[in-house]
């Protein structure tokens, strides 16, 4: 069961690799560098993808070996198990999904600032005792990076549809 759900996991993290890498080519092509702002992203995503591609190899001979022994256990109940075992790593992965969407109809900073607090928020255990940590980080990232790099380097974050 562990080796499927490590492969569903590597193919869903390819696929959002993908369209990472599809959605860089949207950035804008004007920048200081030769190369352009969408070269280094690129590059990190290239890396990644072939370190998944291996990984998901890998996990594939991992479970042919696992089906030759008939050692392969997949039961609904198992998923469940895993799936409640994990929960905090599922929440995570689909908040992120959601918060990449958000960027381009709310803006980088909405979006970042409660993607940050919703997900530390479901991350920790200090309860309403967190509450002002949690806040201030998510402030501080969400706004506060933002206006450190689009005044003194020019970067300029999406504002998102609906505040165009």
């Amino acid at each position: 069961m562990k080796l499927v759900a490590e492969l569903i996991f590597l193919l869903a993290l390819t696929i959002a690799s993908l369209i990472f890498y599809l959605q860089i080519g949207e950035f804008p092509g004007e920048g200081w560098d030769e190369l352009g702002p969408a070269a280094y992203p690129r590059l990190i995503l290239l890396v990644m993808l072939a370190i998944l591609l291996y990984l998901i190899v890998n996990n594939l001979r991992k479970i042919y070996r696992a089906h030759e022994k008939n050692d392969l256990k997949f039961s609904s109940s198992e998923l469940k198990r895993a799936l409640y075992r994990y929960h905090q790593v599922v929440i995570s992965i689909i908040l992120f999904f959601v918060y990449m969407t958000a960027i381009g109809y709310i803006g980088f900073k909405i979006s970042t600032f409660g993607y940050m607090f919703i997900t530390q928020w479901i991350l920790s255990s200090g309860g309403k005792k967190a509450l002002p940590k949690i806040i201030i980080a998510s402030l501080v990232i969400g706004f506060g990076v933002p206006l450190i790099f689009e005044t003194y380097l020019g970067v300029a974050f999406p504002r998102g549809f609906f505040f165009q």
